[in-house]
């Protein structure tokens, strides 16, 4: 081996840049036959599957040169003709003093025999050889000014409905929304699985990805000549010349924008999605975002029937083709063979929070109607929480008041009928979630969520809300009447504590951090027709609080974040919160004693009730509680083991 150099060759970067590392050790091995031995550490190794070029070693063996790959010719691209191809390789030629000529427009892919004679993974589903256009409809999360919206997407499928078969694609760790009509196979192939699917496509769709790129790279199978088919809507980032291939029909906007007059903007994302990586930083973010897409204005700019034009120009110059009668059957099914999957708007991550709240803020519904009368929603979950509400609601009559009353419970097993029966001669309807979500949707698991559930879809318009372990002092009928309520339809409470500048909640929403107390989450007075956007718009993060509720404490503080996002105004209480060791005490605007929220410890039938210093009405209190456990105790004699004393209560 004498003279031969031993070279390992390290990146960490994506697929794509991997790719074009493929190309530099290529034309390294081919501008200098027999003086160089080659291998590689990547994220993906099945990017080198195959590869003539590869030779194993170790970092220890002896002789063995490890260097980082890097391709600085990307710095130069502003002003110089340069393409992503030669990248790696003028690094190369640099750092080993040797020439790397490019021999190859495209990246070094290899397929093996038993991968050039397998049919495609396509093929298998539906049981038929018939064409395919792959579809990238998606994008990593550092990048998101790469992605175009998936409306715009799936009307290009739609559009081409019946001609092409579009089959995703798309990682589950990034973000694919799934589309209709389509073959779905997100994040159900390895990269050597679209490596394979690539190798038998017609053609791609897709972004400035990885996809691109593998259409480039990757051979037509045995009796297919020239460039695999591909369109790229590619908006601003990155100029031409730096990214594409001969034979791609490549819709981009450099030129057409300040941000991009003479070459690409090179941005990360179109905004900080709140997960504090560099690519959040001002210097990475979009510098045009159309108001109306939420999407660069590069890419906003490129409507989805130009799309369509661009893949119509491959089936008019009859280098791919049209389905046939035959095929578009077979086609139909596709919908119905796989279903795969990926982030999307659903999936709530650290990613995807900022995009999904955006999104539900923007399609947010009017006010329905129906809804009538004032009244108290209470939610009780489980014997404790039934206990306690006992308890308000009897000291709640105590006072006067004469509203009518609705409390929500899980129905099911949490409610049977001498509950109904005991609380409705409080002037009490027991409103179960599980009917109720029968006839209006959600799945909510969360008793916390459940507050906001209640409070929307009660019958009043006018609502105070309560959590069951309050206890009022006065009649709050009076509360409908304050200023501030009547000034905003929406008036809360505050709570001890204040978020920090660099609460993950500012972030995740895309709020400006304000200084200002935490919501209670325990009262609420709210006029559903006048803030029903923003009570919907709460109503989303809670059903979302799988996540949300790791960097908030339950509901109360999605209240404000859900005003402060819509820029709606609500009240508050000017008077701050009187904490007696875990029980809040609250006034209204006017200074009242109003009520008091028994925090902890909670009134339970179970054990001991320390008397809590400062607590009003505490002998009353214990009262209701002993009557509730004699009705209890009563209730349950003579109960076989095992009986279900289930009873539904709808609504």
């Amino acid at each position: 081996m004498g003279g031969v150099r031993r070279i390992l060759l390290k990146t960490q970067l994506s697929p794509g840049d991997v790719l074009m590392l493929t190309a530099a050790i290529r034309d390294l091995h081919r501008s200098n036959p027999g003086q160089f031995q080659t291998d590689v550490r990547t994220h993906f190794p099945e990017v080198w599957t195959a590869n003539p070029w590869i030779t194993p070693m170790q970092e220890t063996d002896p002789g063995v040169e490890v260097m980082e790959a890097h391709y600085p010719s990307i710095g130069e691209v502003g002003h110089s003709p340069r393409h992503f191809v030669e990248g790696y390789g003028r690094y190369l030629s640099e750092v080993l003093g040797v020439p790397v000529r490019t021999t190859a427009f495209r990246g070094d892919v290899h397929l093996t025999e038993e991968e050039r004679e397998r049919p495609s993974m396509v093929w298998d589903l539906l049981g038929a050889r018939i064409p395919y256009w792959l579809i990238d409809a998606g994008g990593k999360f550092d990048f998101t000014v790469k992605w175009w919206s998936t409306e715009r997407w799936q009307a290009v499928v739609d559009a081409l409905k019946g001609r092409v078969l579009f089959v995703q694609v798309g990682a589950a760790a990034h973000f694919h929304p799934r589309l209709r009509g389509v073959l779905d196979l997100r994040g159900m192939t390895t990269v050597r699985d679209l490596v394979h699917l690539v190798h038998h496509a017609e053609g791609v769709l897709c972004p400035i990805t990885f996809p691109m790129h593998l259409a480039a790279a990757v051979e037509r199978p045995a009796g297919r000549s020239g460039i695999r088919p591909c369109v790229v809507v590619a908006g601003g980032r990155e100029p031409l010349h730096w990214f594409a291939y001969p034979g791609h029909q490549v819709l981009h906007r450099v030129g057409a924008l300040a941000c991009c007059a003479e070459t690409g903007c090179w941005k990360a994302r179109t905004v900080p999605l709140g997960d504090r990586t560099r690519f959040d930083e001002p210097e990475s973010l979009c510098a045009d975002v159309d108001a109306a897409t939420a999407l660069p204005r590069c890419m906003a700019m490129i409507e989805p029937d130009e799309v369509v034009r661009a893949l119509e120009g491959y089936l008019k110059g009859g280098v791919t083709r049209a389905l046939k009668p035959a095929e578009q059957r077979v086609a139909e099914q596709a919908p119905r063979v796989s279903t795969g999957t990926a982030h999307d708007l659903t999936t709530i991550t650290a990613s995807t929070a900022r995009l999904a709240f955006d999104a539900a803020a923007r399609r947010l519904p009017e006010y329905p109607g129906g809804f009538e009368g004032r009244g108290i929603v209470l939610v009780a979950t489980g014997r404790l929480y039934r206990s306690n509400a006992w308890i308000a609601l009897k000291r709640l009559r105590a006072t006067g008041c004469t509203l009518p009353v609705e409390l929500w419970h899980w129905g099911g097993d949490d409610w049977n009928a001498e509950h109904a029966a005991w609380f409705g001669g409080l002037g009490t309807t027991a409103v179960s979630y599980e009917d109720a979500r029968r006839r209006v949707g959600s799945g909510l698991s969360h008793p916390w969520a459940l507050k906001v559930y209640a409070m929307r879809w009660s019958r009043f318009r006018e609502i105070l809300y309560l959590d069951a372990d309050q206890v009022v002092l006065v009649d709050p009928t009076s509360l409908f009447e304050d200023p501030e309520y009547v000034r905003t339809g929406a008036m809360f409470w505050p709570d001890v504590a204040r978020w920090s500048p660099d609460a993950a909640m500012w972030g995740f929403t895309g709020l400006a951090y304000r200084d200002e107390p935490e919501v209670q989450g325990g009262e609420a007075l709210l006029d559903k027709s006048r803030v029903w956007r923003e009570l919907a718009l709460t109503l989303w993060m809670n059903e979302q609080h799988t996540f949300f509720y790791r960097y908030m404490v339950g509901d109360k503080d999605s209240y404000r974040l859900c005003w402060h996002k819509l820029g709606t105004p609500y009240g508050m209480s000017p008077y701050p919160v009187v904490d007696l060791g875990g029980i809040f005490r609250q006034r209204d605007s006017q200074g009242r004693w109003i009520w008091q929220h028994r925090i902890r410890p909670k009134w339970s039938p179970d054990h001991d009730n320390p008397v809590v210093p400062g607590f009003e009405l505490d002998a009353e209190c214990r009262a209701d509680l002993e009557e509730w456990k004699a009705m209890e105790a009563h209730r349950t004699v003579g109960k076989q083991p095992g009986a279900s004393d289930t009873v539904r209560v709808c609504v």
